[in-house]
């Protein structure tokens, strides 16, 4: 028998070549049948993870158009939605867009690639257009009065967000998986220059260039991130009481229409304030506050119009990039 590694056994069944019977109910009738008999092959960890299915026949190489780049967003969470064959149909439709946006490939064309009927595609793609992935425009021949002369998808080439909506139709334990990957992806998009010492010495250099070209003192302006990063903690430290005050019943009311896990994923680093007649809604990166606008600008302005009894009042949804 093999080695084992935490108490795990790694096997794979293998053919004897050999039947034997087996007796199964059906209706409450045992049925008798004969059924290739199988036996466990044991592998060290090792063995698993060194193997590689690389070397089973000549591999293509990756070229310029052939290779088809799908979000982990897609697979991960989408496909709940979508159905794995939906899903696959989508990603066949972005293989054939390379270069624009309307594949050129006939409904009957594309489902006798898949090895389905056209009637199956198109419940599929009318999954996809539900959710926003395509959108089919039929066409009519101008020589031929109502002939349906061909139909053309238009593939989205991004993949969109959850809604609140579908959030919440989510299973826990996906739920929970959906939040991390939100969590990991507000950390890559908060990028910050690194700090080590060759960033340092070029900007030394570049400062000792333009010393040699021009007389007196050169004034190196900040990296645009971290100018961002502190006008936002000037605004956020300038805040009236009042400002601070409305703001939290916002949240407040926030917290109780949407799930905890929304709220800290695209609330926690936001915050508001008004001028004049407009609630400034302050997200902490530029894609967070397209989402919020998206999904949330209307709730919140309807909750901070309630609060001050102003009807005119208007919202912006921005970052503090915009106030550099």
């Amino acid at each position: 028998m093999g080695d084992s590694t935490n108490n795990i056994h790694y096997f794979r069944y293998e053919k004897t070549g050999n039947k034997v019977q087996r007796i199964r109910k059906v209706n409450g009738e045992n049925i008798e049948e004969m059924v290739e008999e199988t036996r466990k092959i044991y592998y060290t960890e090792k063995d698993v993870t060194s193997y590689s299915l690389e070397n089973l026949g000549l591999s293509l190489p990756y070229t310029p158009g052939n290779k088809t780049t799908v979000h982990n967003y897609l697979i991960k969470f989408w496909q709940y939605f979508l159905g794995p064959e939906a899903t696959m149909t989508y990603i066949n439709y972005l293989s054939l867009s390379f270069n624009e946006s309307i594949p050129h490939m006939s409904q009957e064309h594309m489902a006798e690639m898949m090895g389905i009927s056209r009637v199956t595609l198109i419940k599929y793609l009318n999954k996809l257009e539900d959710y926003g992935f395509v959108m089919r425009f039929w066409a009519e021949s101008k020589k031929k009065k109502g002939m349906n002369d061909s139909t053309r998808v238009k593939v989205r080439q991004t993949v969109p967000f959850l809604s609140e909506v579908e959030l919440k139709q989510l299973p826990d334990w996906l739920l929970l998986q959906h939040n991390r990957f939100m969590e990991k992806l507000f950390e890559s998009n908060d990028i910050m220059l690194p700090e080590n010492n060759d960033h340092e010495d070029e900007i030394k250099k570049l400062h000792e260039k333009g010393r040699s070209r021009t007389p007196g003192t050169i004034e190196i302006t900040a990296p645009l991130e971290v100018r961002i990063n502190k006008k936002r903690e000037e605004l956020l430290l300038n805040r009236t009481p009042e400002d601070i005050r409305v703001w939290s019943e916002i949240e407040d009311f926030l917290k109780r229409s949407i799930s905890a896990v929304t709220f800290g994923t695209w609330f926690k680093e936001t915050f508001g304030f008004f001028e004049d007649n407009k609630l400034i809604v302050l997200a902490p990166v530029p894609f967070a506050a397209e989402w919020i606008d998206f999904h949330h600008s209307k709730q919140i302005l309807n909750i901070f119009r309630a609060l001050t009894n102003n009807d005119d009042a208007i919202i912006c949804v921005t970052t503090a990039e915009k106030f550099l």
